[in-house]
């Protein structure tokens, strides 16, 4: 791209083109200098004059006109700035051969001579040299070479991004996607290369197989839940004929427990599908209904509720929401033996917290419980404690309401969860 800028340089400067010619100024000094010199002393001037780039020589017997052709024919305005610098003096400029090849340089030479009549009859001859060729105008040989290389690279570069564009469309598309809808299909983007076109053709074909893996496994789930209930049914009604009470009652138990097993397994799976059925709901009405309950059977629970004036309203499934109330509780009692549930709302947000009088949850287990079937090693043992899966389902629910939950301590020590869910608005409804 450096061919650009160049090209602009040499289009508009107006100055001499830089190619080792000596300019008027310079060859007029180099006259008089010559012209003052003693004869006998010229040849000392002579080889101070010498460079890489120009000789300089005085011939007594050369001639102003030679075979070599002129260097500006065209461009008699170029001849006459030298002209009158040397006030009137017999002048010529010729073009060498471009042919050269300078075996010390080990490169192609680019070649001018001037030629000058000195007032004593000498004929002033300065040769200019280039290791770079150049054109009458002064600009490289190659460079419209380089400039069209630049252009096409140019070009390139725009294509392609062209299709780099393409690419963060379809992430953005797909990282947009519903699972849950399989006709919601990409939105149409054009794209040049086969690559891409074909990149894209599979992520459509992975969205409509994904949608059905998870329509099939929510319908797996829901027929194993069925089945489930009837299994649970008989034996229900098989565990009446047990005599002893305590075995009959940790039957019952173990039966409710698989029940609510496999509904909070199927509510999950709706969740991460997007399946939920949404309505309008009062957060607290939830809340103190489930802190209710809990009272009213003796269990330790304290609710703290901020009264704001803008409500508690959020868009979201009542069953799911009083699932994630019901574990987060649970949990609170089974390992902190008591609950102290707070509710508030914030800019945009409604949040709960859940404190319990436990030994909290170290740092570095918080992720782990979010995970399916994760419990800590001591406290939470199958003998205390279920199956693992309260926290997962709570997360899948939560985020399935484009929530957020987060494990933290408790001002006295215990763990305490906090929940956050977006708050319904009426700019929320438009969005929507």
């Amino acid at each position: 791209m450096l061919s650009i800028p160049v090209a602009l340089f040499y289009a508009l400067n107006d100055a001499e083109p830089k190619t080792g010619l000596p300019q008027p100024r310079q060859l007029a000094a180099i006259v008089r200098l010559l012209e003052v010199t003693p004869i006998d002393e010229r040849q000392a001037v002579v080889e101070a004059l010498q460079s890489s780039e120009m000789s300089v020589r005085v011939a007594p017997d050369a001639q102003l006109q030679t075979d070599l052709a002129p260097l500006w024919p065209d461009e008699p305005e170029r001849t006459a700035s030298y002209r009158a610098m040397l006030d009137g003096r017999a002048f010529a400029a010729y073009a060498v051969p471009r042919n050269l090849f300078n075996q010390s340089r080990g490169g192609l030479l680019t070649a001018v001579e001037f030629r000058v009549v000195l007032n004593d009859g000498g004929v002033l001859i300065v040769a200019s040299e280039s290791a770079m060729m150049f054109t009458e105008r002064g600009v490289p040989l190659g460079f419209p070479t380089a400039f069209l290389g630049a252009l096409i690279a140019f070009v390139a570069l725009l294509l392609l991004n062209r299709e780099f564009r393409s690419v963060q469309r379809l992430a953005r598309a797909v990282e947009a996607i519903d699972p849950a809808d399989p006709h919601a299909a990409l939105p149409e983007i054009r794209a040049r290369t086969a690559e891409v076109r074909l990149l894209i053709e599979v992520f459509r074909r992975q969205q409509a197989q994904v949608a059905s893996l998870l329509k099939a496994r929510s319908a797996m789930i829901g027929g194993i839940q069925h089945d489930v209930r009837t299994f649970a049914t008989r034996l229900r009604l098989r565990i009446e004929k047990l005599s002893n009470p305590e075995d009959r009652r940790q039957a019952e138990t173990d039966i409710a427990d698989l029940v609510s097993l496999m509904d909070g397994a199927l509510i999950a799976t709706r969740g991460e599908a997007g399946s939920l059925d949404l309505e309008l709901i009062d957060f607290s009405d939830l809340v103190c209904g489930e802190v209710k309950d809990r009272r009213a059977s003796g269990r330790d629970i304290d609710l703290t509720v901020e009264t704001m004036p803008t409500g508690f309203d959020i868009l979201g499934d009542r069953v799911a929401l009083r699932r994630v109330l019901s574990n987060l509780v649970e949990n609170a009692l089974r390992y902190g033996t008591s609950a102290h549930v707070s509710l508030t709302a914030e800019a945009g947000i409604v949040k709960i917290c859940i404190d319990d009088d436990g030994p909290g949850i170290p740092a570095a287990k918080r992720d782990e419980l979010m995970q399916p079937f994760s419990r800590l090693e001591v406290s939470r043992s199958r003998e205390t404690g279920g199956a693992g899966l309260g926290l997962a389902i709570v997360q899948t629910l939560v985020a399935a309401h484009d929530g957020n939950v987060s494990i933290g301590d408790a001002p006295k020590g215990g763990a305490r969860i906090t929940v956050t869910l977006p708050r319904f608005t009426p700019s929320t409804r438009a969005q929507d």
